[in-house]
């Protein structure tokens, strides 16, 4: 790189970006500059974004954001506290507010049990919060569902702060809103730049850029008041000082629904995506991102039951968005449950998947991350309950090309038993499985164990808004130690 360029991108870092044609140059470089660091930071960053750690760990963290704080807001929510150990573990829950509110709580986990905890009781006075869990302990997840206003969804709360993150797949078009959120669960500032991908390309508004987000502390972008009348649209978070959780939050009002997601810290050249439905009535696509300097072809594979098929493809250009229409289509037959991969010729991609209900008037939008290589190989993995939603399915993923054995466990407050059928099942290479009924309700109540021998991806679905199979969550991946 030239001093030039290394002058530009050194003011970039430290100032605020001016809008029109000279603030589309600099965020082009500002994220080449990312890009360029981008082996060495994965390094640094949690194999998952939202991991279990270690039973025998002293203590585990997590941060939880994207929930407003008045009950029956847009997205008020509840955190789901879940323990696979054999013992009861206690946490701390430091709830903040963006208005600078504080307060904290005591909770306690039973062992192979869950905790539900409202942390908009702790605090008023603002609108978004953020919840920091500090458990004493380990075998710990944390998982946020929102039942505000917008209906339900539900995303897992973070387990590691990472300097990057990424989205895909929203709108702030036909008087949607779309909120990013960002949370330092850290003991010091964090300066942020929150960049968009859309149709017209790159762009940094100034009033993304430079953002403090204090100690323990949240820090909010409207981005409907920076990016109007935005489909597909994409947004690169970046923390040059310091570390943050981003989540972001999709509030429509046709079709009606409210959808919150936690971001990907990393770009990657392969994504899966463990289990999603054809469900009659809904709407569901792929959303892919390319805020790389290079053009990159994607190639999306689908599983359904019965076998492959015929690949979708497309060329992104640098700085792009591609959103694929999954569902309805002439390749998938409604109702069929599926899988799919996705791969990237190039530095990487993001990918979530979004389900949307048109006509809806609750529940009608949902967003969900797909499933990094890294979080694949974790050995163990945990599929958390929801409180007042029941299972809808649960599928089980092996699109790589040798076979894996897994075991399944249903985990109660006093043991973990297997389930019949489950225990040893032998998964065939770029294949899945769907539980069947009688296993699912085997597996009713509390969280589900999954442990392999190698890479697969998990997901469940739930039944509690118009469709079937819109709330979705991934497996947890499950720290070796």
């Amino acid at each position: 790189m030239s001093d030039t360029r290394r002058r530009i991108a050194l003011v970039e870092a430290r100032r605020p970006l001016v809008v029109g044609f000279v603030a589309t140059c600099l965020v082009a470089l500002g994220v080449v500059s990312v890009l360029g660091n981008d082996t060495a930071q994965r390094r640094l960053v949690a194999p998952s974004a939202s991991s279990i750690g270690p039973v025998g760990a002293e203590s585990t963290s997590f941060t939880c954001g994207g929930m407003t704080e008045a009950p029956g807001s847009v997205a008020w929510g509840s955190l789901d506290l879940s323990n696979i150990g054999h013992t009861a573990v206690s946490a701390t829950v430091v709830v903040v507010d963006d208005a600078g509110h504080r307060g904290s709580a005591e909770v306690v986990i039973p062992a192979e049990g869950s905790t539900f905890f409202d942390p908009g009781n702790l605090v008023a006075g603002g609108t978004w919060l953020g919840a920091i869990v500090e458990a004493h302990g380990g075998g710990v997840g944390v998982v946020e569902q929102i039942h505000g206003s917008g209906g339900v969804t539900s995303t897992p709360c973070g387990s590691l702060p990472s300097p990057r993150w990424y989205f895909a797949g929203a709108s702030t078009a036909n008087g949607q809103h779309y909120t990013v959120n960002l949370v330092n669960p850290t003991l010091t500032p964090s300066v942020v730049n929150v960049s968009f991908l859309s149709a017209d390309g790159a762009s940094a508004p100034s009033g993304s850029q430079g953002l403090v987000v204090p100690p323990h502390g949240v820090t909010t972008v409207a981005v409907q008041d920076l990016v109007a009348h935005a489909a597909n649209l994409a947004t690169v978070v970046h923390a040059f000082q310091g570390r943050i959780v981003a989540f972001a939050t999709q509030d429509s009002p046709d079709p009606a629904g409210t959808a919150v997601t936690i971001g990907e810290p990393t770009l990657e050249s392969s994504w899966v995506l463990a289990r999603s439905i054809a469900t009659p009535g809904a709407q569901v696509a792929m959303e892919v991102a390319n805020p790389t300097p290079h053009a990159q072809t994607v190639v999306v594979h689908v599983r359904i039951p019965s076998g492959w098929l015929s690949p979708w493809s497309e060329v992104l250009a640098p700085y792009s968005t591609w959103q694929l229409p999954m569902a309805p289509s002439t390749r998938l037959p409604q109702t069929d449950t599926f899988a799919a991969t996705l791969d990237a010729t190039g530095p990487g991609v993001v990918a979530f998947t979004s389900v949307q209900i048109p006509g809806a008037r609750t529940s009608g939008w949902a967003l969900a991350p797909l499933t990094a290589p890294a979080v694949a190989s974790a050995g163990t993995w945990v599929l958390p309950d929801l409180p007042g939603l029941r299972r809808e399915g649960i599928s089980l993923t092996n699109l790589g090309v040798t076979p894996v054995t897994l075991h399944v466990e249903a985990v109660t407050k006093t043991t973990a038993k297997t389930v019949e059928g489950l225990d040893g099942l032998r998964l065939d290479p770029r294949s899945f499985v769907v539980l069947t009924r009688p296993q699912l309700r085997a597996l009713r109540s509390g969280s589900v164990l999954i442990t392999a021998d190698g890479s697969i991806a998990t997901g469940e679905t739930f039944d509690g808004s118009p469709a079937p199979g819109i709330i979705s969550l991934n497996g947890l991946a499950a720290s070796k130690g």
